[in-house]
């Protein structure tokens, strides 16, 4: 597993996630504070905060005990002030035990969002390997060719779309898709948001060893 433990610092122009990240984030935190100032907790009864410096919420994972950690705070306050952060911090940290209704609440809108940021990298990153690396997707990094499998499903509410049974099988870690489980559903069954994420970062890297220039 690459992202076992640590902190990941995505860097304006430095970092070819920083705009899927930056979007995805920005998004979570209006969702995630609107949540919570709908939802009465008894310490916010008695004058506590509703936010604190370094409050963040969990995109779960599904295939490993994992939990990618994105801020809360910060997101909103800058779009507010018409301003672009010069980094965003995340965590990928062991996963928490989390209630089952948080679990499947991570699974809705959040990850339909995310599903349509990660198609938008996923057709950038194309568009380089097809021109430098092969025209030919079998030709590609292992990462990527298991991305292409997902882009496909998201494509098709979120189940597979191989309808050439020849077509080799692709394999993430404990995860492998051939074509004769077209049709299974994978996104938020297999991959929660998390798993979209960790895999995004896996992307980047795998174009940062190619060599591909960092989007303008």
């Amino acid at each position: 597993m690459t992202y076992l433990n640590g902190k990941i610092v995505v860097k304006h122009g430095q970092h070819r996630l920083f705009s899927t990240v930056h979007a995805y984030v920005l998004f979570n935190a209006c969702v995630v504070r609107s949540i919570r100032t709908m939802i009465r907790r008894p310490n916010w009864e008695v004058g506590a905060p509703l936010w604190t410096a370094g409050q963040f919420t969990r995109a779960n994972s599904l295939q490993f005990p994992l939990e990618v950690r994105l801020p809360e705070i910060g997101p909103i306050e800058h779009m507010m002030a018409g301003t672009t952060p010069t980094s965003i911090l995340i965590g990928v940290e062991p996963a928490a035990n989390l209630p089952a209704h948080q679990t499947a609440r991570a699974l809705g809108t959040n990850l339909d969002i995310l599903g349509a940021l990660f198609t938008t990298f996923f057709e950038v990153g194309k568009e380089w390997l097809l021109a430098n690396v092969s025209a030919d997707p079998r030709g590609w990094p292992p990462t990527w060719r298991f991305a292409r499998l997902v882009r496909n499903s998201i494509a098709h509410g979120g189940a597979l779309h191989i309808t050439n049974a020849n077509a080799a099988s692709e394999s993430w870690y404990a995860l492998t898709y051939s074509s004769a489980l077209n049709n299974k559903k994978i996104i938020g069954t297999d991959l929660g948001t998390g798993d979209l994420l960790i895999l995004l970062l896996e992307m980047s890297d795998s174009l940062d060893a190619l060599g591909a220039p960092l989007p303008p």
